[in-house]
């Protein structure tokens, strides 16, 4: 199947995403045909939800056709909205708390959108694929959530 996809990897793999996407869409008119008198409203809310998925589903993969700068950007922008929405839902009104935590997600999108930077003299002492960056990320989240709260 030739979607004009020119990264080979993601030509390899589109056709079997938009098939499981069809499928679910398939399974979603069945459910809809099946209970559209019993709860409209549940349907309509998880029409919403399907199509507003898929639409960004849909950025993600078309991210990766730019390369790894412009897909590392548009999860960082997922990321951060799911940062928001995870304080929102816990109810974290401590700003301490939620500076610590963007700026820790924020410097790993950032990395996360230079792979050459890893392969720098500087990081060297990252390891493999700036692994120790994420221990350092995740060292300084905790360290910063336990001064926090002390």
């Amino acid at each position: 199947m030739d979607l004009g996809i020119e990264n080979p990897e993601l030509a390899l793999t589109a056709p079997y995403i938009l098939g499981v996407v069809g499928f679910m869409y398939a399974l979603l008119i069945t459910f809809t045909a099946i209970r559209w008198k019993q709860s409209q409203d549940a349907i309509q809310n998880l029409w919403k939800r399907t199509l507003v998925g898929s639409l960004l589903l849909f950025i993600v993969f078309s991210s990766l056709e730019f390369g790894v700068e412009y897909w590392g950007f548009i999860v960082g922008i997922f990321a951060v909205g799911a940062f928001r929405e995870y304080y929102q839902g816990i109810k974290l009104e401590n700003k301490g708390m939620q500076t610590v935590g963007i700026s820790v997600l924020l410097g790993l999108i950032l990395l996360g959108m230079t792979p050459n930077l890893i392969g720098s003299d500087t990081f060297a002492w990252a390891g493999p694929q700036g692994a120790g960056l994420l221990g350092l990320a995740l060292f300084v989240g905790a360290f910063g959530t336990w001064y926090g709260y002390s």
